[in-house]
């Protein structure tokens, strides 16, 4: 995928230390520097451990583009989902931040995805399972499971981070 959209200016994705990391790569794709969000918002910033982040998402498997999950109505409509239970279509999904991608309440790509973008900005990024849902995937949505070592394609708004101080 990251070669057939060089239009799309993926690169290798880093850790919090500056780390390559192996089979991720990110695109970020509409980014608001850090000063014009803080002309939104007087306390933005970027994430920090413990912050939680409040994303809208879509999440499509790498190699048929299937959309799997989003909580963005217009996309889930596109594919023809009942997005009236809006127990599972929230606007902003918030998660706890994680620097290392640990114990955040979501998959690693997310926080790796995220550290240095500003709210109000998009990334796009391509991972490996090895950054999701590993060798047990998941039966979370039963009509759409991700099978296990699956690679995955995400596009994520950040539209909120809201400090953990």
């Amino acid at each position: 995928y990251v070669l057939a959209h060089p239009e799309k200016n993926f690169v290798q994705a880093k850790d919090s230390a500056g780390n390559l990391l192996s089979g991720f790569y990110i695109s970020y794709v509409d980014t608001v520097p850090l000063d014009s969000a803080v002309l939104l918002d007087s306390a933005a910033h970027y994430a920090v451990t413990g912050d939680e982040v409040s994303v809208k998402f879509a999440g499509f498997y790498l190699q048929d583009n299937f959309l799997l999950d989003s909580n963005i109505d217009t996309i889930a409509q596109k594919y023809g989902w009942n997005t009236s239970d809006t127990t599972k279509y929230k606007v902003n999904w918030p998660y706890t931040f994680s620097e290392n991608g640990e114990n955040s309440g979501a998959i690693k790509a997310y926080s790796f995805a995220v550290q240095n973008i500003a709210p109000c900005s998009w990334v796009e990024f391509v991972f490996t399972s090895d950054y999701g849902y590993m060798e047990q995937g998941s039966q979370e949505i039963p009509q759409r499971p991700i099978y296990a070592y699956t690679p995955l394609r995400f596009k994520i708004y950040v539209a909120k981070i809201t400090s953990n101080e």
